[in-house]
């Protein structure tokens, strides 16, 4: 097997680019002609024709001062693209099964078989991520927001059939901090986040929605 690392960067003004190809090879458990039975009831196979996988990544970060220095902002975005990735299909067993492909091996009852394969299905991810914070009222209230997305898909074995689940995450993040005096302060901060994952084959997988909020008050004792 042949491993790949290669790297770009490159910084221009307040924006910074990287870019980068790597690939992971398989371990010797995936590649051995043989049933790995350390656990009888977890069976391995491994898959002597298995490839290495590759992985493409980009990253874009945008960075900046607002004036006189009342707050900064930075914006991230990144893309991630997976080629051949190892995939593991399972196999369960009710009963002693005699496998003819594994030279014979017998499988026992309610244990599960794992063999891995290439996907011929790339998988994606993208990932966006802002960080904003400002100074208010002569410096007294800190505001801070924080919001971010995230769009992946992955192919996974669904029983004897190679699908692709696809995720979505969105998430937003407020907080606020007022200082009253040098030693006393209130603060304040609300969340939201959002999550679903689906696959062609059986639709929606599952879906969640969360918020939170939470307040406080700071006494700070001067020596």
């Amino acid at each position: 097997y042949w491993g790949i690392l290669s790297m770009f960067n490159l910084r221009y003004k307040r924006l910074m680019a990287k870019a980068s190809v790597s690939s992971s090879v398989p371990s010797v458990e995936q590649t051995r002609n043989r049933i790995s039975d350390t656990n009888p009831l977890a069976l391995m196979g491994g898959n002597p024709n298995l490839k290495s996988a590759y992985n493409s990544n980009l990253n874009l970060i945008y960075a900046a001062t607002l004036a006189k220095g009342m707050g900064n902002i930075m914006a991230t975005f990144s893309a991630d693209a997976g080629f051949r990735n190892i995939v593991s299909k399972t196999r369960y067993f009710s009963e002693n099964t005699v496998l003819s492909d594994w030279d014979g091996y017998e499988a026992m009852a309610g244990s599960r078989l794992y063999t891995y394969e290439n996907a011929t299905t790339p998988s994606y991810r993208l990932n966006l991520a802002i960080s904003a914070t400002g100074l208010f009222f002569k410096r007294k209230l800190n505001v801070q927001f924080v919001p971010g997305a995230v769009w992946s898909s992955a192919p996974m074995y669904y029983g004897e059939n190679l699908i692709s689940t696809n995720e979505i995450q969105g998430n937003g993040r407020l907080n606020l901090n007022y200082r009253v005096t040098k030693n006393l302060s209130f603060g304040a901060g609300t969340a939201l986040g959002y999550s679903k994952s689906s696959d062609r084959t059986s639709g929606l997988l599952s879906e969640r929605l969360s918020v939170s909020a939470s307040a406080d008050m700071r006494w700070l004792i001067a020596k």
